[in-house]
């Protein structure tokens, strides 16, 4: 640990713990309602309100000001302070570390165990089998270092945090409704597009009239086709093939792939080429079934695809560009999910369900209009998505750059 004021100490975690643990069983006591602080109700900033009946193992008793260490997948950076007391006793999960010192201000010790200095410590530390059932050692959390201020300035610094860190996370709250604001204008400019407003203009220039077709999406196909079921292999030697997770919504992953071995006439009949349509047949998500990406680009000189994509080539009536944009669009989106069918857990759609789907189309040149026009629209949302993502990098580095001054005294 960096250099202390002159009047600061650095002291362990169990040098300062003056909690005494003790247990309940709610079950015991099934029709008392309890203040139940459990892990999953710390997103919400309120613990639960429950009966000891709803209550199946034991907790452990808490007190107002006690400060609660999450110790359970300690990546997820979770510190709470137990409220006032109301009228319902107060217990706890045992996924909490209790930390109680009654000379203490909560505050200040809930912003210790909030600096990435000490979740760095608690992550180093882990066991378990990995992901969220790592758990951090009680015993060895206690041996860690903890900056301790005189009571006076523990004070100052917790009422100097409340203040500045309410700041950022104000910006935060602010800066965390820009995707959702993103995703909007992505869909309006679609529904504009695939209904011809944003080429209203465009047509009143070149004397052209709205003139929107429906076809079935099979009579503007020139092959509709699933891909390999062959099993890859595990050692990364043959043919790259794309994964299921490598088609999104207007997105294809190329680096998502593994490999098989191929002989030269299945490599033939299922090698993408550029302008190919994928559409996903299966995903255990509703959200991805049917979710349609254009490959413009080849990153492989061979590159195929598994038995849960399908393979869409079109004729002279569409462009696979206007395509993708289409059936991104929420209406065509609609349709799709209409369709999906589930079995064993897996939601699917067919190439017979997709054939059957009423397409709207301009034609050609409205058709360029609109990729054009749309490719411009999205690639400014992209570059808002862009600066928005380094600000909520910097924002995040600003907290933990308060928090480090706070506990070297220089704040």
């Amino acid at each position: 640990m960096s250099q202390l004021p002159q009047s600061w100490e650095e002291k362990s975690v169990k040098d300062i713990n003056h909690h005494k643990g003790k247990t309940i069983k709610p079950i015991d006591f099934p029709d008392e309602t309890f203040e139940l602080y459990s892990v999953p109700s710390f997103s919400s900033g309120k613990p639960e309100l429950t009966t000891g009946s709803e209550i199946g193992s034991s907790k452990q008793m808490v007190e107002p000001g006690d400060v609660l260490v999450c110790k359970i997948n300690p990546r997820i950076n979770r510190v709470w302070v137990v409220e006032s007391k109301g009228e319902y006793r107060q217990i706890a999960s045992s996924e909490w570390i209790n930390v109680r010192n009654s000379s203490f201000d909560s505050r200040y010790l809930r912003y210790a165990f909030t600096r990435q200095a000490f979740r760095e410590l608690i992550c180093s530390e882990v066991s378990g089998v990995g992901g969220s059932l790592t758990r951090a050692q009680p015993k060895k959390v206690a041996t860690y270092p903890v900056p301790v201020a005189p009571e006076p300035e523990q004070k100052r610094i917790a009422d100097k945090l409340d203040s500045v860190l309410a700041k950022v996370e104000s910006a935060q709250a602010r800066l965390d409704k820009i995707p959702t604001i993103l995703k909007r204008f992505r869909q309006s400019v679609l529904a504009a597009a695939t209904s011809g407003e944003v080429t209203k203009d465009w047509r009143e220039e070149n004397g052209v009239q709205f003139n929107f077709k429906e076809y079935g999406f099979d009579e503007i196909l020139t092959e509709l086709r699933n891909g390999l079921s062959a099993k890859p292999n595990e050692d990364g030697k043959g043919t790259p093939i794309l994964r299921i997770s490598s088609v999104r919504a207007m997105e294809i992953d190329q680096q998502d792939i593994r490999y098989l071995e191929l002989s030269d006439k299945e490599l033939e009949k299922y090698m993408l080429c550029e302008g190919d349509l994928l559409f996903t047949r299966y995903n255990g998500s509703l959200e991805f079934v049917g979710v349609c990406g254009l490959l413009t680009k080849l990153e492989h000189e061979n590159l195929v695809y598994p038995d849960k994509l399908i393979r869409a080539r079109l004729n002279e009536k569409a462009l696979p560009q206007f395509i993708e944009i289409l059936f991104s669009s929420l209406e065509m989106r609609d349709k799709v999910t209409g369709c999906v069918k589930t079995t064993s857990g897996q939601k699917g759609i067919s190439g017979k369900n997709l054939k059957e789907l009423v397409v709207k189309l301009p034609g050609i040149s409205e058709q360029k209009e609109i990729v054009r026009q749309v490719s411009n629209l999205l690639a400014k949302a992209e570059s808002v998505e862009h600066r928005y993502l380094k600000s909520k990098v910097r924002l995040d580095s600003l907290t933990q750059s308060i928090l480090s001054k706070a506990f070297s005294g220089k704040l």
